[in-house]
């Protein structure tokens, strides 16, 4: 029986190239002081003789676990799925591990999972963090060890961590702009109950658009939902559909709550975007099937910028004067079926 062919090593691919084994060492760990000629040279070499660099070896050298953890509130909302997605891969390609952590809007389990990671089982920390206020006591320890957390959207006021967010001011202002134009002027913002809506950039483009437009904004055609599901946007349709002036337009937060609108206007006889225009925010699988003007989002750009930022030496996360650095990615408005022109009438077409 023929003996299973030897996988090659680290002494091999020295031989190969005429370096010494520490030479070869530094072009996989990224030396400054090797040159870039040589770097490339080895890693040709190592791709043509089939040498992969033992993982295992070089986190225990660096002290390194390997591993990286995101922490999301949930997984119900495809966002975070598809969010999720685009940093495993993007993990992966990089030789490193993605650990996922559930936290339900419960700061206690919060605290719990991060603190195992922060002592000794990740090397840093991607952070979707609550709407709420409330202090997470493992940032000063994190603080203390020059541990790297990464937060998205939102950080604390002190501006003592980095942040990656989408900037999707500018695609809502397109979104509005082209409901405004569709000869739109009753139309009605849908946020969430958490956090205040009023601060996110969703609600300036849409105050901002109506300012420009010389309307005002109707605290009538404003309103928000006690759950980010399609039930919470259900119900908030309900409770605007019922106020004076009537929405011929409902620009939502994300393409879940926009989903739950969609369904129950439906259910009582509208037509999109025949008696009703819908804007969402995700760009969510379920939104695409049925043709939801929405704000399509990179998670990949994002999971790239996350991944550069943990290469980063302490301070870029602990600055001792000013902010930690800030990244905001584009995003763009994908205009669909949802949205039409304003009906002449607002009453509701019943179902025969």
């Amino acid at each position: 029986m023929e003996s299973q062919k030897r996988r090659p090593t680290i002494i091999d691919l020295a031989k190969a190239v005429g370096f010494s084994r520490s030479t070869v060492s530094r072009a996989f760990n990224n030396d400054p002081e090797i040159s870039p000629q040589s770097q490339k040279k080895i890693l040709q070499a190592a791709e043509r003789i089939g040498y992969v660099p033992s993982v295992g070896a070089r986190q225990l050298k660096l002290g390194k676990t390997g591993n990286y953890g995101l922490l999301l509130p949930h997984l119900d909302n495809p966002h975070y799925a598809s969010m999720y997605q685009a940093f495993e891969m993007e993990a992966r390609r990089q030789g490193k591990t993605l650990l996922l952590g559930l936290y339900h809007y419960d700061i206690e389990t919060m605290e719990n999972i991060a603190s195992h990671w922060l002592y000794g089982q990740a090397d840093g920390i991607v952070l979707d963090p609550p709407l709420s206020e409330e202090d997470l006591r493992f940032l000063a320890p994190a603080q203390k060890r020059g541990f790297p957390i990464i937060f998205l959207h939102a950080r604390p006021a002190d501006g003592k961590f980095p942040m990656v967010s989408f900037n999707r001011t500018e695609s809502y202002l397109a979104g509005m702009h082209a409901l405004l134009k569709a000869g739109h002027k009753n139309i009605a913002f849908l946020g969430l109950s958490m956090g205040d809506f009023r601060e996110t950039g969703t609600f300036y483009a849409y105050r901002e658009a109506l300012e420009t437009a010389g309307m005002r904004l109707s605290p009538q055609l404003l309103a928000t939902s006690e759950s980010n599901d399609p039930a919470g946007g259900a119900s908030a349709f309900q409770k605007l559909y019922d106020a004076s002036p009537r929405p011929t337009a409902i620009v939502c937060f994300n393409d879940i709550l926009a989903c739950g609108v969609a369904h129950a206007a439906q259910s009582i006889g509208l037509r999109i975007p025949e008696d009703l225009s819908l804007m969402g925010g995700d760009n969510i699988e379920e939104a695409g099937r049925i043709g939801l003007s929405t704000i399509n989002s990179d998670f990949a750009a994002m999971a790239s910028h996350i991944y550069r930022l943990f290469s980063m030496p302490p301070d870029v996360f602990y600055p001792e004067t000013g902010m930690a650095e800030d990244i905001c990615i584009p995003s763009e408005f994908l205009p669909r079926r949802s949205i039409g022109p304003a009906p002449r009438s607002t009453k509701v077409r019943q179902r025969k």
